[in-house]
């Protein structure tokens, strides 16, 4: 017979034996995550931007290095990229009022570059989401802690430059500025609905200074790859 047939057939067994497997790369939960769907919100951010602000928040990681993240439920949830909680279990979320409240990272993706936070936290400030994605040439704005943590709260303005590909993952590109520290923030609509999370730039310089050309994962995307439904709420 085939030896390594026998072989395989033997570690098969013996792994049934002790129950060991290893552990699946890039498999998140089974368990499907669903929070409220928020109320999309048809107020211009011309006429006030605090309810956003307070939103996206500063996430800072053990030894130094923060990103940013958004809550996307009044409950406590909140996305932001992989790489910027990285392999840490907690990580601190950092209000715009400058309240620092500890952080668990529930599930992760690395390829598509999300990971989904919860803070042990209710009636916290949270956006709605769009998962329809904007047109080409729409307006959007970029919210995030750009560069260091003083610059919380910062928001720029651009239009959706073109839908592109990268290792068959969709990505938004925009002339919305982002910079080191941006990642995991919220790129908006202008009524401030969340189309999609900051990423990456093009970088022109050695210190990251941003440039035109900036990524961002559209929102319904991240949300598919980290299992997280909308539920939708019954209109009384």
């Amino acid at each position: 017979g085939d030896v390594r047939q026998i072989a395989m057939s033997d570690i098969d067994a013996a792994i049934q034996i002790s129950g060991y497997r290893e552990t699946e790369s890039e498999k998140i939960s089974d368990t499907v995550v669903e929070i409220p769907a928020l109320r999309p919100s048809v107020t211009p951010l011309s006429e006030g931007t605090s309810a956003l602000q307070a939103a996206v928040v500063t996430i800072k990681v053990e030894g130094g290095g923060h990103g940013s993240g958004f809550f996307i439920s009044r409950d406590g949830y909140l996305v932001t990229n992989q790489h910027v909680v990285g392999d840490n279990k907690f990580v601190t979320i950092k209000l715009t009022t400058g309240r620092q409240m500890p952080g668990e990272v529930l599930r992760s993706h690395k390829a598509r570059d999300v990971a989904l936070v919860k803070v042990n936290e209710a009636a916290m400030n949270a956006l709605p989401l769009q998962l329809e994605p904007p047109d080409v040439a729409a307006e959007v704005y970029a919210v995030g802690t750009p560069k260091d943590e003083k610059y919380s709260t910062t928001i720029t303005k651009g239009i959706v430059s073109a839908y592109r590909t990268e290792n068959d993952l969709k990505l938004i590109q925009s002339d919305a500025a982002i910079h080191g520290g941006s990642s995991g923030g919220a790129m908006v609509d202008r009524f401030g609905n969340v189309v999609a999370v900051s990423v990456s730039g093009v970088t022109v310089t050695a210190d990251k200074t941003g440039s035109s050309i900036n990524f961002f994962i559209p929102i319904a995307d991240a949300l598919k790859f980290l299992a997280v439904e909308l539920v939708r709420q019954e209109v009384a």
